[in-house]
């Protein structure tokens, strides 16, 4: 309000007025008091101010007119009256006096007597002229509203025009009417109307008067437009009423404007109401608000649409009128609102809008443009089009826009007619611009119908609606007048959405003369001219449509993605050189750039599936897009397309193929000129029939395209390959295309010859291209080197792998392009670098090929000695940046980057398998580090850690690999950990590789036995027997499950969550009984293998001795009655097997004795009958320790044996052991491999290396025994079985059986009964003591009969270190003359395994096999020589024989003096020479060839120990040549290609017109009283004249009383005594409420309570916790998580005290803000505490560095909370989870403890606690109990409270950022205090100053949620942090002052700073030895405090330009006060 403003005043019955002011502000009260007293002396009256009373200004203002009220007469005396009570005294004047009294009137500024009296409604009552005001309330209420501002007058104002429009005369109501129209034509104006007096205008415009209701309407038009305004008329129901004005005037009738009737109204009056309630409408449904109420009355819009049509009863003009204003109403609301259009489809109103749109006549343009718009509106909203759809209105949508549109660009064909002369050139402009803007409204309305069209009724869909939108479209760009680029870009994206849909694809596609193909090629090539833009939307819909046919069938998975129906006809077509040459040049703008790169990417990966052999140019391109786009998802599709590509050999050897110069640069001009012709085709057209013979001309052009080997002559020569490779290319490509594809060639450009020579259909195009075409994207005409391709995808890789390592470390796999690219990139780096070959090259590094000497007239070969070949791992660069790539990716721990992992683990395991040098570089590139992390990483998919676990398995079969490995042991627990992980995949994988590394040695091992052995106590020390026995028990559980019909349950896997699909559905199936039957063969061979060491077979014994037999007796049960010829029965002997191993060992043997025991006499125990009938019974019930049970086959007799000895007694035992003893452990009838022929022997002849072989029948033993009297082979056997079973070998004969045995009668009978007669009782006491260490028979003893032990599998001949002296037989057969190896030839045939004897022809090939060993040199023989016997030839050659396996104990010797072996597990040979013409074991036997030629025969004895089983290296996966083998479901699709099928496809939403509501009409004139009534502007209605306050003043002569009463006291009050002081009373009471503690001191609950919150934010970490709990499962403590957690929670608490003032001094100290610990606060930390470790594997300061990264990783970084967490520092809940990190990093990972909670417990006791420095220990409550809380402090604190709050309002410091201060102190405000009064210094320091803010504040329990609270403190704290400065600012006391002669501390303190470090010498200015923490202190706080205020108050006062100004608090706090306002709230 204005501080002065002037009342009009005059005394009634006085003409003269006059203008007093009255004053407001208090500012003016000097000179208001000035003035009045020079107004006084000069007798006159005084000015006013407005907190006069009522009777004051009377007073004033009657003098100004002689009325003086205050002279009084007293009329005789005054009357007193004393009363003296309650110790008052009062006294009582009464006096009478006569004088004038004055009344005063205000007169109304609104006033009609016209208006009647509304007793109900007094505010409306304007009849009344003027008001008294009697009371000081009336006349405060009347000045204080004075002046009135414009709003208030304005706002009376409506009071006196709504009494006008209430009234019932028609004149009232039109001044009422009309002037709210005036008030509302300025929109500032309608916050004055409220809704009481716009409820009368909602009256009045459904009057009877047709004036009154045009002029409300006007008003209500004019007060549409504010929202406030239009909420008020949606409360009235004004749309309601107005629709039903608008309704009757349309049933309204009326007469001529000519002959006016005064009851019916005119067509004027009618129409003007019209247009008053069209606008009024208009305004009012712009808003939301408004439509609803519209809506529920008419859902149909049948008024406005009714509004829109040709009516009749109209004259043309305001008809023409009325419909464009209807038309424009109603497409507002539609465009606006969603429900309106939902409704207005469902009420069938679209067929109105579609004749609207095709309506005629004039004006009928404007009309279409609108319902156009509409259309293009709709189109938009998906629900409306999916209702258009559903009522099956789509399609005529469709067709009604398309004959609209044809006609529209008819119309705008350029012609050379006249223009209308009656039109101006911008009339002529505006109209062929809304032509222009109809057509768009059509072509996107075509687009959308479209789309939804093909959806569901892709039926209707035409060839002929395809086609006329290609004439169309090529028109529309070849229209040079007018700009139709938007109506192309609608046509394109319409045939675009055509593609997409496979049924209109189909359709499209049958047109014979591909017109609609030729379109979209043709806009491949659309350029912006002046006349045409938006090419870019053009060329990206071509480029989608062109895509979509290339995808279809879309959905397609697997191996069906790579075939498509169109691709053929795209291709012969030339779109794959067309996308190519589209993607090569886009448009520069971003947006256009990126989808066409990214839809032509799509289409040329899917056109490359079916392209075949590729041009070289076409690759040129395609690498040349892949090397220069940084767009993630085209490199994506076009690695895609690379690695569709690599699929075929011929286009990996083009793109190895070197060329002089890039063939890119032929392709770019050959699309080019192919482009040009389709050009040059669509030529400028007159009419569409044009367009036809066109297309026409383009079918004949292309039939005159010369074929291959037709060009003669002109410019166009044969091209010529550039080298012989490149012709041999061609060749090839030619013909692995086959004799009907010759043209796969030119397929992928349409016309270019596979040696990249141009097309030569248009010789004068093959030049410089024409008509502006300018190959922009063309590659540089450089040459390519070889292998260029594959330089291409190293580029592409070395280009895009530094951003996925950053996602890497981030964690971030949302970029799913970019790990779809890499997966790609992974599958193309294999196709390249591995050749496709059925089986893998031999490796150099096994063996060597060497050719015998000619002059040999024998062939043989032996085995020597030779150094390890020495391998150079240099490689290319390509190849060694491929595989630094390769590599690098195996680092990924994103979870959706396994493919791509994977991938690369099969690229490396296939290059490495076949290149020992690529071999050797991988594993110095580190790669068993992520082989191995990834193999032990549970949360990778199977298959994953399965090929990682091959590729490991494959490097660890050469022992340089092992070596860089650290061993086998990293390897072997890999494996075992497989075996645990409860996946079927991965155990079989395990247990596999536990197998093969416990059976074969790595290749250049120096000491394999030795090796082997470690190995087999390796997987014992890394827990795999436990793992394997695990297994076993889960096998067994199967293999029931599978055999009793039942379904396995799903593996137990990884959270699917993580990965973009199943992981599962690319493993291979492990949940059936083969694989099942796989798995126990590796489990059991692993077993066996393990099992021959002897410190394993007592570990076994214990674990896996009932499993074994268990799963014996399961294979027995399960199997069937004829499990023995089934895989089972392999199984059994491989059971069998490890029994055998594990009953050498001498403890094993009261175990088997108690399994023994337990069989039989269980039997005994369940039927309680005397044992010879539990043992006749026990038959028909068989029983077993592992609750199976099965008949056990009779027992054949063994072979002969000493008796006595332990063969003796173990056939014996063998003889009477009851049936159902146990169950069996061997079969006699399973034979353990196939009968070989004698001139194949297989490199590994025992069978349980091989597969599982045939089995014979088992017979019954009277037959077995009849066969053997009558076979005499059988006869033989068995003869040999009793002389050799215990052979002594001497001078290389066999010497007679000491003891032969007859045969011994069974003693039971086939059915397993006991034979009458032969009672088995004698025999229960040998059963129950014999040695049971032979219980278990030995397979091979019984499989080797007959075949096994006459054809025993030879390995080698392997010459001695030392020469043999041997036997006159043994050397005649093993000594030959060894091959000169000097005259012969290595050759580079290489294989990875040592020859087999298959290979060899049973030694007949020459071949020598060099084992790997570092000695150089062969022992000299002549040394060895010297000890040989007599007649031995020293160039002949002594020979061992290998049995196959080979090993240390398979390899025999035939010398001449060598010790009799009484171990039975020692094998043994019997060799005697084979003489021609003998017929004795002709046909019995097969007979072997030795190197020396003679032939010989063999009787094998393996011995009791059962050898290593042979187990296969894992071979290599397969190449990715397949779309499953590529770990992919599908090929990808770009998200661009449905952006561009659906409106509004690459553009922004467009409406080619937004009608925008026309403003009322201004009136015509002024009747209200405005400042400016001659002027008829908007701003000029409603500014009304300001007048001022008018009074009147009333005099009349009066008399009165008056009293006057007064009182004094008489007695006086005694003073109160003191109360004692107290906290409450004190100045820190305010703590009590502000802070968390609700008290003094921070309480131990509130400690709790923050810890709590801390440590529920450190668990909300999900890493923190996953942590905790994988860390507490790799130590010894078997916890689970919960108690984990709940002891870890309770260790912190604990020490959570010292851990908090830890943090806040390093906090403190970095430099940052003091909240949060940086880096640097963070090492210092780590460096007092003595932390890091540069020795330890695990805390070195790297280490810890990696721990404060993850600590302060934040999750979600957009959340509230994290809001205030600075990502660069640490909060104290990340310190809280850093500290827990390096306790376990330190302790754990050490192995100091293995309880995860007493590492951190030894990290406080040990590191921190001994070494925090003292400010780190500090606990606030200290200061505040012992210094702080005293009375004499509150007392000081009290004197200057004033004053210390002025200082704490004034240190709010703004934000750096800009805004208003703060409402409390922070530290920016703190540190300016501590910087204006110069307190820091040498002493104190900036730490210190930060420390005592931090100390002084309370504790905030949530750092986060409180941070505002957390990081600021109140005035108290204020306080503490002052005392806490005194305490350790080191100030003098007033004595030491006074002695020194200042006079204050602000002296001393100036003199201190002057002197600088000269001061430091003089005591007084020395610092204090109290002044230092932890020193107890000698003075008060009070003291110290009292000075430090001093210093501070007199520091801030002091002004260097005046020193002379005398310090005072008053002064001071002025001052303070003044700055504090100056800088703002």
């Amino acid at each position: 309000m204005a501080a002065t403003f002037v009342a009009d005043i005059k005394l009634q019955d006085s003409n003269e007025i006059l203008q007093l002011p009255l004053l407001r502000q208090k500012p003016l009260k000097k000179l208001w008091d000035k003035a009045n007293k020079n107004l006084a002396a000069l007798g006159v009256g005084t000015i006013h101010q407005l907190d006069d009373t009522l009777e004051n200004y009377l007073q004033h203002a009657g003098k100004f007119f002689g009325k003086d009220p205050t002279k009084w007469e007293q009329v005789g005396t005054d009357k007193v009256d004393v009363v003296e009570e309650g110790g008052k005294r009062t006294i009582k004047s009464t006096g009478v006096y006569s004088g004038t009294e004055l009344e005063l009137y205000m007169e109304h500024p609104f006033f009609d007597d016209r208006l009647p009296v509304d007793d109900t409604n007094p505010g409306l009552n304007f009849n009344v002229d003027r008001k008294q005001i009697t009371t000081d309330e009336e006349w405060k209420e009347i000045v204080d509203d004075q002046p009135w501002t414009p709003s208030i007058r304005r706002q009376m104002l409506t009071r006196y025009l709504n009494a006008k429009l209430v009234s019932n005369e028609p004149e009232l109501q039109k001044e009422g009417a009309h002037a709210l129209w005036e008030l509302a034509v300025n929109k500032d104006h309608h916050a004055d109307l409220p809704k009481e007096r716009v409820c009368a205008l909602l009256e009045s415009v459904d009057s009877t008067d047709l004036e009154v209701a045009r002029l409300s309407a006007a008003a209500i038009w004019a007060l549409s437009t504010s929202s406030i305004q239009r909420q008020t008329f949606t409360e009235l129901n004004v749309v309601q009423t107005l629709i039903g004005v608008a309704q009757k005037t349309l049933k309204m009738s009326v007469v001529p404007n000519e002959t006016p009737d005064p009851k019916e109204p005119t067509e004027s009056q009618r129409d003007d109401l019209q247009a008053f309630v069209l606008g009024s409408l208009s305004v009012l449904l712009v808003d939301r608000v408004c439509r609803a109420p519209l809506i529920a009355l008419e859902p149909d819009l049948n008024t406005i649409v009714t509004m829109c049509q040709d009516l009749e009863g109209y004259n043309e003009k305001w008809g023409l009128e009325r419909r464009v204003v209807a038309c424009k109403m109603l497409t507002g609301i539609i465009q606006r609102d969603h429900e309106v259009r939902m409704k207005i489809i469902d009420n069938g109103r679209i067929k109105i809008i579609l004749e609207l749109l095709n309506g005629k006549g004039c004006g009928s343009k404007m009309i279409q443009f609108c319902m156009a718009s509409i259309l293009a509106t709709l189109v938009l909203d998906d629900d409306a089009m999916e209702l258009i759809n559903t009522r099956k209105e789509c399609t005529l949508m469709m067709e009604w826009c398309l004959v609209l549109l044809a006609r529209t660009i008819e119309s705008l064909r350029p012609n050379d007619k006249q223009l209308d002369p009656s039109k101006t050139q911008e009339e002529v402009e505006l109209d062929r611009n809304v032509t222009v803007r109809i057509a768009e409204g059509c072509a996107q309305a075509i687009w959308g119908s479209a789309y939804f069209c093909a959806l569901d009724s892709a039926h209707e869909i035409t060839l002929d609606h395809m086609l006329q939108l290609s004439e169309l479209g090529i028109e529309t760009v070849q229209n040079q007048t007018v700009p139709l680029g938007r109506v192309t870009h609608c046509i394109s994206a319409t045939l675009a959405t055509f593609c997409s849909e496979f049924e209109c694809a189909t359709t499209l596609m049958s047109d014979p003369k591909d017109t609609t193909l030729k379109t979209l090629m043709f806009f491949l090539s659309v350029e912006d001219k002046a006349s045409f833009t938006g090419s870019g939307h053009v060329r990206a819909a071509a480029c989608t449509g062109l895509a979509f046919l290339a995808c279809h069938r879309i959905g397609a998975q697997g191996d069906e993605c790579l075939t498509g129906p169109f691709r053929e006809k795209l291709l012969d077509i030339g779109a794959f050189g067309g996308l190519l040459l589209a993607a090569l040049e886009p448009p520069e703008e971003e947006q256009f750039k990126t989808i066409i790169e990214q839809s032509a990417a799509v289409g040329v990966m899917y056109l490359s599936t079916m392209a075949g052999d590729v041009d070289a140019g076409s690759l040129s391109a395609l690498t040349s897009l892949l090397n220069n786009t940084q767009n993630v998802e085209m490199v994506e599709y076009l690695m895609a397309a690379m690695w569709i590509l690599l699929r075929n050999p011929n286009n990996r050897r083009a793109l190895s193929t070197a060329f002089s110069e890039n063939p890119a640069n032929t392709i770019t001009r050959d699309i080019h000129s192919k482009i040009q012709d389709a050009i040059e085709v669509y030529g400028v057209q007159e009419n569409m029939a044009a367009v036809r013979r066109d297309s026409m001309c383009v079918d004949e052009l292309d039939n005159r395209i010369p074929k291959e080997g037709e060009i003669e002559g002109g410019d166009c020569t044969e091209a010529i390959p550039k080298n012989e490779e490149e012709s041999a290319l061609s060749k090839e490509g030619q013909e692995s295309a086959g004799a009907g594809d010759k043209e796969n060639l030119q397929r992928s450009t349409g016309g270019t010859e596979p040696n990249g020579a141009p097309e030569t259909g248009n010789p004068e195009k093959t030049g410089a291209p024409e008509d502006g075409i300018i190959e922009e994207g063309a590659p540089d005409d450089e040459a390519l080197e070889s292998d260029w391709g594959l330089d291409t995808l190293v580029r592409v890789g070395e280009n895009w792998l530094p951003r996925i390592m950053l996602l890497n470390v981030a964690s971030d796999d949302s970029d799913a392009p970019l790990l779809k690219l890499f997966e790609f990139l992974s599958a193309s780096l294999c196709l390249f670098m591995v050749e496709d070959v059925d089986e893998l090259p031999l490796n150099s590094i096994a063996t060597f090929e060497y050719g015998a000497l000619a002059a040999s007239k024998r062939k043989g070969w032996f085995t020597v000695n030779a150094p390890l070949p020495d391998i150079d791992s240099t490689q290319p660069d390509m190849i060694e940046r491929a595989l630094h790539i390769l590599t690098q990716l195996l680092h990924l721990t994103i979870p959706r980057a396994w493919k791509t992992m994977q991938l690369c683990c099969a690229t490396l395991w296939n290059v490495t398998c076949r290149s020992p040098e690529i071999q050797k570089r991988v594993v110095e590139l580190g790669i068993f580090v992520p082989l191995l992390d990834i193999v032990n990483r549970s949360t990778w998919p199977a298959s994953l850690r399965e090929c990682a676990s091959g590729h490991l398995q494959n490097l660890a079969e050469y022992w340089p690999n092992v070596c860089c490995m650290g061993g086998l042991m990293p390897l072997l627990r890999s494996l075992v950990t497989l075996c645990n992980s409860s996946v079927p995949l991965l155990e079989h994988n395990g247990a596999r590789g536990i197998a093969r590394a416990t059976f074969h040695v790595p290749d250049g091992c120096n000491a394999p036995q030795a090796t082997l052995d470690e190995c087999k106590a390796g997987v014992a020390q890394a827990g795999g027997i436990t793992a394997l026995t695990a297994l076993l028990q889960r096998l067994n559980q199967k293999y029931s499950m599978l055999k009793n019909g039942e379904v396995l349950s799903p593996p137990r896997s990884p959270l699917l969550a993580d990965f973009e699909d199943d992981p599962t559905q690319y493993e291979k199936d492990m949940e059936n009984i083969d694989a099942v039957l796989s798995t126990y063969r590796a489990v059991l061979t692993s077993l066996v293998n393990v099992s021959t060491l002897k410190i394993n077979q007592l570990k076994l014994g214990k674990c896996a001795l009932f499993t074994l037999l268990g799963t014996n007796c399961l294979f027995a049960e399960r199997g069937g009655p004829d499990y023995k010829s089934e895989p089972e029965g392999a199984l059994v002997t491989l059971c069998s097997a490890v029994i055998q191993n594990l009953s050498l060992h001498p403890k094993n043997r009261t175990r088997l004795y108690k399994a023994e025991l337990r069989g039989s006499l269980a039997f005994g125990r369940g039927l309680g009958l005397d044992f010879a009938e539990q043992e006749r019974s026990s038959v028909k019930t068989p029983m077993s320790p592992t609750k199976h049970s099965c008949p056990s086959p009779p027992r054949s007799p063994l072979r002969g044996a000493r008796p006595g000895s332990p063969d003796h007694n173990r056939q014996l035992a063998a003889s009477h052991r009851p049936k159902v003893v146990f169950p069996p452990i061997c079969d006699e009838n399973i034979t353990m491999r196939t009968n070989l022929s004698r001139r194949q022997s297989r490199a590994s002849p025992n069978i349980l290396s091989g597969p599982i072989l045939k089995t014979y029948e088992s017979e019954p033993i009277e037959a077995r025994n009849l066969e053997l009297e009558e076979n005499p082979k059988r006869r033989f056997m068995t003869w040999l079985d009793t002389t050799f079973g215990e052979t002594e070998i001497s001078n290389g004969l066999i010497p007679p059986p000491k003891n032969k045995q007859s045969f011994r009668l069974p003693m039971v009978d086939s059915e397993g009964n006991w034979i009458n007669g032969r009672n088995p009782m004698p025999a229960v006491n040998s059963l129950l003591q014999r040695p049971l260490c032979h219980v278990w028979e030995d397979p091979h003893t019984v499989d080797q009969t007959p075949d096994a032990r006459w054809n025993p599998g030879i390995s080698e001949y392997i010459e001695p270190r030392r020469r043999l002296g041997m036997g006159p037989t043994a050397s005649t057969l093993l000594c030959t003359k060894p091959p000169e190896l000097g005259t012969g030839r290595f050759s580079e045939k290489m294989s990875s395994n040592r020859p087999t004897t298959c290979d060899r022809f049973q030694g007949r090939v020459p071949m020598t096999a060099l084992q790997f060993s570092q000695q150089k040199e062969q022992e000299s023989t002549s040394d060895s020589h010297k000890d040989g016997k007599e007649g031995h030839d020293p160039s002949r050659v002594s020979l061992k024989v290998a049995i196959s396996p080979k090993r240390q104990r398979t390899v025999i010797s035939f010398e001449d003096c060598l010790s009799i072996d009484s171990d039975l597990r020692r094998p043994h040979l019997t060799m005697f020479e084979h003489v021609d013409g003998a017929r004795v074991s002709e046909s019995l036997f097969p007979d072997y060839t030795l190197p020396n030629g003679k032939k010989t025969f063999y009787y094998y004895d393996s011995g009791s120990m059962i050898n290593e089983v042979a187990m296969d290296i894992l071979p290599p996966p397969e190449r990715p040549t397949s779309v499953p083998a590529a770990l992919q479901q599908s090929m990808p699709l770009a998200e661009v290609l449905n952006l561009i099928a659906k409106p509004p496809g690459s553009a922004p939403p467009f409406i080619p017109y937004k009608p925008v509501p026309r403003l009322v009409p201004l009136p015509d004139k002024h009747t209200l009283s405005v400042k400016y009534p001659e002027s008829l502007d908007t701003s000029t209605f409603g500014d009304l004249r300001e007048d001022n306050l008018q009074l009147v003043i009333v005099a009349k002569n009066i008399v009165k009383t008056k009293t006057s009463t007064t009182t004094e006291k008489i007695e006086v009050q005694p003073q109160e005594e003191r109360e004692p002081w107290t906290l409450p009373m004190s100045i820190f009471k305010p703590r009590v409420k502000e802070s968390d503690a609700k008290d003094y001191c921070d309480t131990p609950k509130v400690v709790d309570n923050m810890f709590e919150r801390d440590w529920a934010r450190c668990c909300q970490k999900e890493k923190f916790t996953s942590m905790l709990c994988r860390e507490a499962k790799n130590t010894k403590t078997q916890k689970d998580d919960k108690t984990i957690i709940k002891e870890m929670h309770d260790v912190l608490k604990g020490c959570y005290q010292k851990f908090v003032s830890a943090f806040v001094y390093y906090a403190s100290t970095g430099g940052g803000d003091p909240y949060h610990m940086t880096l640097n606060s963070f090492t210092s930390f780590l460096d007092d505490c003595e932390i890091p470790d540069h020795e330890s594997q695990a805390i070195k300061r790297s280490d810890c560095d990696t721990i404060f990264i993850v600590a302060n990783f934040i999750m979600d970084k957009k959340s509230k909370d994290n809001a205030v967490n600075n990502e660069q520092a640490l909060m104290r809940f990340e310190f809280m989870e850093a500290i827990v990190r390096i306790g376990i990093s330190k302790y754990i990972k050490s192995q100091e403890t293995d309880d995860i909670c007493q590492s951190v417990q030894m990290l406080m006791d040990q590191n921190i606690y001994p070494n925090l420095p003292l400010p780190a220990t500090i606990e606030p409550n200290d200061f505040r109990n012992s210094r702080l809380y005293t009375e004499e402090v509150d007392l000081l604190y009290k004197k200057h409270i004033v004053l210390l709050k002025a200082l704490y309002s004034r240190y709010r410091l703004k934000p750096s950022g800009g805004g208003l201060r703060p409402k409390v102190l922070k530290i920016d405000g703190w540190l300016q205090l501590f910087d204006d009064t110069k307190l820091v210094d040498t002493h104190f320091t900036l730490q210190d100053a930060v420390l005592c803010f931090l100390w002084s504040r309370m504790i905030v329990q949530d750092e986060v949620k409180d941070f505002g609270k957390y990081e600021s403190m109140t005035f108290v704290d204020m306080l503490e942090g002052l005392g806490r400065v005194a305490e350790m600012k080191s100030l003098p006391s007033m004595l030491d002052l006074d002695d020194a002669g200042y006079e204050n501390m602000f002296e001393w303190a100036a003199e201190k700073e002057q002197k600088g470090e000269e001061g430091e010498k003089q005591d007084v200015f020395r610092r204090r030895p109290s002044g230092e923490l932890g020193i107890e202190k000698t003075r008060p706080l009070v003291v110290k405090l009292e000075g430090l205020l001093d210093l501070i108050f007199r520091r801030l006062y002091f002004d260097p330009s005046q020193p002379e100004n005398e310090f005072t608090h008053d002064a001071l706090l002025k001052m303070v006060k003044k700055i504090d306002k100056d800088m703002g709230p």
